[in-house]
């Protein structure tokens, strides 16, 4: 029998026991496809029918249909929130053994699936990592590392506040010794990441543990490189004071610990303070603004081809050149100006394509490794022209450096607040080059991480502007993955302290509402009224910035705004804003010209014919016509004709009142006569 497509979930759980496999996948298919869809209903007969219907589908052989089953799991989390924990202990074991899927997509649904069930409130983080702690002793070896992302991720998430982990460490560190490497690559990762989140109280936590000697070595090793690097949260750097006077570690650790010179930076008061990048500058603006030190976008432009000519002769001298460049930009023992040449060269090999060698991605690869350890630089001419090179880099390669801007993206932000005037345009120019280029999902929760974590004011301004150009210049399918992280940096941004990064937040608010305009339905209808006033006025001084058909969309009755039950428009109605939906001005004879009102007695009802008057607008020539011709002001003309109508009315309802008082005098004795009439009906029974 031919496949005919159900048309509500009793007409699924109807077909899902057919054993064709075709059938099978476009069913699944279809499934996930109905339940994506909000305004398809999920009601049915039984809804646990269908959980046990995909089960099998989810632990069958066919990893397309199993991952289709993930995807239906997680679009049922996001429809039935909270109510789908009764199902939760059913599909948990089933979705573990699919985290060991020999798939990346499929592993990449399932560790979807879990996310869904922590940020739709069905399990709470700490709850749900407890129950997956089988996982930890699990026979498939990609369980064990798929586990330690998850705890990873969760982390990041949600935070050391929500999660206590100290009860994984153990289990943990017995992962230092897993057979498989990829394993034992993850653990020293995840305990990477959660020296991030406590700081040096997992030191002291690990040295009364069994770690090997070699494994621990490896960790003090990236311990201190984090630490060094400035990558320790603010929950690790609250944590280490009682941390170091535990006793255990030397002056020098807890000095080390303490100032993070790249993060501390603040930008004296004396100092010029930095004009807006990207912008056109008028000439002597902008030699008096090179001459204090700082750079601009021109300059920027002016510099990617200004570089040594190279002669390449075969693919092995390409390689021998980006090799050479590697280890002399990588090494801060060299001359500072050979590394700037260095840095010069690989725009070169961009300019004769580097990028088409089948060995470029392993040099791209290394050379983020230098470029890490080259913005850490003291000397302000070398990380001027490794920031220039950065953002030709982007300008050419585009979403290709993704991996590379990633690595090294903390330590560009740490730029923009150093007080050195060229070297924090300079980053905050290399910063707006790889937004604008480079389109790389993972770079968002970095951004956002920093904008509301930062203890720096330049750098939360200067971010909150480059979510204005995020929004201006990626599409709104990259922005989907972590548009409420998006949402909750605006929301944090226009509550920021400093003004500069309230305002880029307001200018960047308009601009997501163009690719979300239900959350930014949302985040308005949650903010405060000053807040509301001031998002309006931004709106306004955007001017033709391209947000003048949102505003018009805004106002108007078909406005999403205006669709939302009770919050957004009680809102702008308290604030002073009408929506032409909601809220009509009041008619006046100062407000509303009246010069072509006319009262017609009405006779569309018994009631009306009876005295009721209304008022037509009789034709008229226009405005600037009936001005040019009378000679009277238009204000004087309204009023007049507004007293005329009035007059007349008066007058009609004057002539009109004795047959009204006749007709009331004649009703009232009907029903007079019919109330005797019923008494003697009932004396007389």
């Amino acid at each position: 029998m031919a496949y005919q497509k159900p048309i509500d979930i009793d007409g699924y759980v109807t077909q899902m026991a057919k054993a064709d496999m075709r059938v099978k996948a476009q069913l699944a298919e279809d499934l996930v496809l109905y339940l994506s869809d909000s305004e398809n209903s999920i009601e049915c007969t039984d809804l646990g029918l269908l959980i046990d219907g995909l089960i099998p589908w989810m632990t069958g052989s066919h990893h397309k249909i199993a991952q289709r089953a993930l995807e239906a799991f997680t679009e049922l989390i996001v429809r039935l929130g909270q109510d789908f924990n009764a199902y939760t202990s059913t599909i948990l074991p089933h979705v573990i053994d699919r985290l060991g899927d020999s798939r990346d997509t499929v592993r990449e649904k399932a560790q979807l699936l879990l996310h869904k069930l922590m940020e739709c409130r069905v399990v709470v983080p700490q709850s749900l990592l407890d129950k997956l702690s089988v996982c930890f002793k699990h026979k498939n070896a990609k369980v064990r590392e798929e586990f330690l992302q998850t705890i990873v991720s969760t982390l990041n998430e949600y935070g050391t506040q929500s999660l206590s982990v100290k009860m994984y460490i153990p289990p943990i560190v017995s992962l230092l010794g897993d057979p498989a490497p990829t394993v034992r690559d993850a653990a020293i990762q995840t305990l990477v990441e959660i020296y991030k989140h406590v700081g040096d109280k997992l030191r002291v936590d690990l040295k009364k543990r069994e770690v090997p000697p070699t494994k621990m070595a490896i960790l003090e090793q990236k311990f201190d490189e984090t630490r060094n690097d400035g990558l320790l949260l603010p929950s690790a750097l609250q944590a280490a004071p009682s941390a170091a006077g535990g006793g255990g570690h030397d002056e020098l650790d807890r000095a080390a610990v303490v100032e993070r010179p790249t993060r501390l930076v603040k930008r004296t008061p004396s100092a010029t303070p930095r004009k807006p990048l990207f912008e056109t500058q008028t000439a002597g603006s902008g030699d008096l603004l090179l001459a204090a030190g700082a750079v601009s976008a021109e300059v920027f432009e002016a510099s990617f081809e200004n570089v040594p000519q190279l002669t390449i002769f075969s693919q092995r001298d390409m390689d021998e050149h980006m090799k050479s460049i590697n280890t002399l930009i990588g090494d801060n023992r060299v001359d500072w100006e050979k590394r700037v040449e260095a840095l010069k060269k690989i725009r070169s090999l961009l300019m004769i394509n580097v990028q088409g060698s089948p060995a470029f991605v392993q040099q791209l690869k290394d050379l983020s490794i230098a470029f890490l350890d080259i913005l850490k630089e003291l000397r302000s001419q070398v990380i001027r022209e490794a920031c220039i090179t950065l953002a030709y880099m982007s300008k050419v390669l585009r979403n290709r450096l993704d991996q590379f801007t990633i690595y090294i993206l903390q330590e560009l932000i740490n730029l923009i607040q150093n007080s050195a005037k060229v070297i924090s345009s300079a980053g905050t120019i290399a910063l707006k080059y790889v937004i604008r280029y480079t389109h790389a999902p993972k770079i968002i929760p970095i951004l956002t991480q920093n904008l509301m974590l930062s203890k720096s004011k330049d750098i939360r301004s200067s971010l909150s502007e480059m979510l204005g150009l995020l929004f201006e210049e990626w599409p709104t399918k990259t922005l989907e993955k972590h548009n409420s992280l998006l949402r909750e940096a605006l929301r944090k941004g226009m509550a920021d302290a400093d003004n500069d990064a309230r305002r880029h937040s307001r200018c960047a608010f308009w601009s997501f509402r163009r690719h979300f305009p239900d959350l930014a339905d949302n985040l308005y209808g949650s903010l405060d009224i000053s807040t509301q006033r001031a998002l309006e006025r931004e709106r306004d001084n955007l001017g033709t910035n391209g947000t003048n058909s949102m505003s018009v969309s805004l106002r108007g009755s078909n406005s999403s705004l205006n669709s939302v039950s009770g919050g957004v428009i009680k809102r702008r109605q308290s604030s002073g804003l009408r929506s032409p939906a909601t809220a009509q001005p009041p008619v006046s004879a100062t407000s509303v010209s009246t010069e072509n009102l006319t009262t017609v007695p009405g006779a569309s009802s018994s009631a009306s014919s009876a005295g009721s008057t209304r008022l037509h607008r009789a034709p008229s020539l226009p405005r600037t016509l009936n001005r040019n011709r009378s000679g009277i002001p238009v204000a004087t003309a309204s009023r007049e004709a507004a007293n005329a109508a009035n007059q007349q009315a008066q007058q009609q309802l004057q002539q009109q009142a004795p047959a009204l008082v006749a007709r009331g005098c004649t009703e009232l004795k009907r029903s007079s006569d019919d109330m005797i009439d019923v008494c003697g009906l009932l004396m007389w029974s």
